[in-house]
């Protein structure tokens, strides 16, 4: 971070193979320190990075100055779903649902909410018809996942939506 304090045009720096800054891959990978830090030095909030961040106002404020936000993708295509899923508030997601957003993110939106132990959101994208068989960019399932973490309460919800690997 010393290097940020002594070259703050790092926050602007656009990796040249993804186009993605520093706040970007933070926020798709949902490393909410790390994105406070370059917020804190900076870096220019979006709707990607504050969904992930739970900060529902700014959300609102992106989606009312742009309606379309709603379904845009992120870094890598990411949904904003995914994005609300590593929240894991209920609320944001009903938020994104109920101003057009939703599209293909429930389940990516599992995925995130399955990596980081969410059963509240997890269920809400199961109820959604998220996939519970579906591979995530490692090849893991959401049952896989769950178990490599031992949690149970989230190996349970998965299989009572007919996960079975």
């Amino acid at each position: 971070m010393a290097s940020l304090a002594a070259n703050p045009a790092l926050l602007q720096f656009r990796w040249e193979r993804t186009g993605e800054t520093a706040l970007d891959g933070a926020g798709h990978t949902g490393q909410r320190e790390l994105a406070e830090h370059l917020l804190a030095a900076g870096a220019p909030l979006d709707i990607f990075v504050a969904a992930m961040l739970g900060r529902r106002d700014d959300v609102v404020a992106f989606l009312d100055a742009d309606p379309a936000l709603a379904d845009a993708p992120g870094a890598h295509g990411i949904p904003l779903l995914v994005y609300a899923a590593l929240s894991g508030q209920v609320e944001l997601a009903n938020l994104l649902v109920s101003r057009g957003g939703g599209g293909t993110g429930h389940t990516g939106g599992l995925h995130a909410a399955a990596r980081r132990g969410y059963v509240d959101m997890a269920r809400w994208m199961l109820d959604r018809g998220a996939d519970s068989a579906a591979t995530d960019f490692a090849g893991k399932t959401p049952l896989q996942q769950a178990t490599e973490r031992d949690d149970e309460a989230m190996v349970a919800l998965v299989r009572e939506f007919g996960a079975t690997a």
